[in-house]
């Protein structure tokens, strides 16, 4: 994990901006696992517990993206079941377009990229 710490801090480096933020995010338990860049920008948010933080971003989608954390895990684990672990390796996984409206309410549009780095024992 200090890798991963460090590796995305160097990158946030060359980003600066506070319109990135990286991070690890665990499927199996909904949080995030690490974050870079992420004060800047959710904005302002209490030092809570990462059920309670995961509540509060959430809570921060606008109306009509209330669905898109369970449907984005629901079709994630489909394609992820409908591939051959030899396509896996090369999968990027994007969302765009989500409205959140932060804490000091600026509106944000997110744009994410995620890559999977982790499988299980059944790959």
């Amino acid at each position: 994990m200090g890798n991963f710490i460090r590796e995305a801090e160097l990158l946030m480096r060359g980003v600066n901006s506070a319109d990135v933020v990286l991070g690890i995010f665990d499927h199996n338990s909904c949080d995030p696992v690490l974050e870079v860049g992420d004060r800047q920008f959710w904005g302002p948010l209490p030092e809570v517990s990462q059920a309670e933080r995961m509540h509060l971003l959430l809570g921060m989608l606008d109306t009509d993206y209330a669905a898109f954390p369970a449907d984005s895990v629901k079709w994630f684990a489909r394609i992820l079941g409908e591939m051959t672990f030899d396509e896996r390796p090369n999968i990027e996984i994007f969302h765009c377009g989500i409205a959140y409206t932060r804490t000091d309410g600026r509106p944000l549009r997110l744009f994410s990229e995620g890559v999977p780095i982790h499988y299980d024992d059944d790959r």
